[in-house]
């Protein structure tokens, strides 16, 4: 802090003059503006205290002398009063012995100017802010082992400002808490200046420490069973009876009937590493509750549910079979969108199986599924394995961008018909080539006279410029996109 010598070299403080008392006594921490003389038995230590022309008036002779032995008493830095340069001896004396600077201040300074430029030198004062921040420093380490309230009730009483946790900045010293790489709120100051502005960043750094190491704290059970459920998932045939064994040991029992919700998080071109992570990382703190939620249909409560990563996938995982497994899963996608909404994701869902074998299908009829919602570009939208009716191989392709592409190339002749006769078009095909080029067949499965099949496959030929349909390889290639094409307008 700043001796009152210092801060008389400052132009701000022109027309504050020193007439007793020791220049250096004490380091001047705060200003106090003084309208009795008995309100200075309430100023804290270190504070210059400037009388008003009121007050001053009246601090003449005795009364001047019990002014200066209270600011002694209250060990005040000094006692500026409003009038002429001139003392008596026994005020210089009580000056000296109580330690307190005596000074006057000009009566042509405005007193709310002097206040505010002192106030201002005291809080830029570089040893000043240098101390005040290493006892913060030191006080905030020893506090953060005691929790969140200890940190801020030790701040304030090193850096001398209030520190409180806010939602959104709400102070012109605001910092942010990051809890386990999030942003979680932040820390306000009451003072402004530039021990506040460090105290906020050190308060703010500690609460985020305490923070993760209560979510991991918190996480570990849950992460246990998902490594547990995962091993169960992945394990080969010859270790599967371990991989359960393992579960039960982490209470997950596998005896029951089971349900996997499988969630993916599509890649995206501007979607770095870290920022995957991250999404990854939150993912698996929500989905517990969005699924448990209590506006849902999960009675048994958390313990009904569990979460298990496989690949890159985010599996859900049912033991309630009383449970909507695909309302869950809807909860899930809300909240993640929320979380994330340039993000964009596919989820599929399994139905219930028995004990661990079960589990596993299920989470093979979940990734069919999820390849589907990809495949129809249905995002965010949970798809049921029953309403895919598809080999999980063709499912598979149909989820993939080469089948997109296929797709979109091979059929673009029909791209200009309208919706109804697109639709036509391409049903014709397909069925046309799913019975091997048999008219009377294909009449048969779409109602029609074979004659009006051959009609029709004689204009889609003429379409179809270059495509050989007697050739084996593109037959396939186009029965294939024709499939994908109508399972993508079915699912819109």
């Amino acid at each position: 802090m700043p001796t009152v010598d210092e801060l008389l070299r400052h132009p701000l403080t022109r027309g504050l003059t020193l007439v007793a008392g020791p220049w250096d006594a004490r380091s001047a921490t705060s200003v106090v503006i003084v309208d009795a003389i008995a309100d200075l038995a309430r100023a804290s230590e270190g504070a210059v205290a400037l009388l008003t022309p009121s007050a001053s008036s009246v601090a003449l002779g005795y009364q001047l002398d019990v002014a200066l032995a209270t600011a002694g008493t209250q060990r005040l830095a000094a006692l500026a009063v409003y009038g002429a340069a001139t003392t008596s001896v026994t005020a210089i004396r009580l000056a000296d012995r109580t330690r307190v600077a005596l000074l006057t201040i000009d009566a042509s300074v405005d007193l709310t100017e002097l206040a505010f430029g002192l106030a201002r030198q005291i809080r830029a004062d570089p040893g000043g802010v240098l101390n005040r921040s290493l006892d913060a420093v030191r006080a905030i380490a020893a506090a953060e082992a005691d929790g969140t309230e200890a940190v801020l009730e030790a701040a304030a009483a090193t850096v001398g400002s209030t520190f409180v946790l806010r939602p959104a900045p709400g102070a012109a010293v605001s910092v942010p808490v990051v809890s386990d790489g999030r942003a979680d709120g932040f820390v306000c100051a009451e003072r402004d200046d530039h021990a506040a502005l460090i105290g906020a960043h050190l308060v703010a750094g500690a609460i985020g420490r305490i923070r993760t190491v209560a979510i991991k704290a918190a996480r570990r059970p849950a992460q246990a069973r998902a490594d547990a459920l995962s091993l169960v998932l992945t394990a080969p045939d010859s270790r599967l009876a371990s991989a359960v064994e393992r579960a039960r040991d982490v209470g997950i029992r596998l005896d029951g009937d089971l349900a996997v919700a499988h969630i993916d998080l599509a890649s995206e071109p501007d979607r770095d590493l870290v920022t995957r992570r991250a999404i990854d990382d939150e993912l698996d703190d929500l989905v517990l509750a969005a699924a448990s939620d209590a506006s849902g249909s999960a009675p048994r409560g958390p313990s009904a549910w569990h979460r298990a990563r496989v690949d890159d996938s985010l599996l859900l995982i049912c033991e309630d079979p009383s449970a909507d497994v695909a309302a869950a899963a809807r909860r899930v996608l809300l909240a993640a969108r929320d979380a994330f909404p340039q993000a964009t994701f596919f989820c599929g869902v399994g139905g219930f199986q028995h004990a661990a074998p079960g589990l596993r299908e299920s989470a093979s009829q979940a990734a069919t599924a999820a390849a589907a919602a990809r495949g129809w570009g249905r995002p965010g939208v949970p798809v049921h394995v029953d309403d895919v009716g598809l080999p999980p191989l063709l499912v598979d392709w149909l989820g993939s961008r080469s089948a997109q592409e296929s797709m979109t190339r091979l059929l673009s002749p029909f791209a200009e018909l309208d919706a109804t006769r697109a639709e036509t078009t391409v049903r014709t095909l397909q069925v046309y080539l799913d019975e091997r080029g048999s008219l009377s067949r294909a009449g048969e499965r779409l109602h029609l006279h074979k004659n009006a099949v051959a009609y029709r496959m004689k204009r889609i030929r003429e379409q179809l410029v270059g495509v050989d349909l007697d050739d084996p390889d593109r037959r396939l290639e186009l029965q294939l996109a024709c499939r994908a094409w109508l399972l993508s307008r079915a699912a819109a």
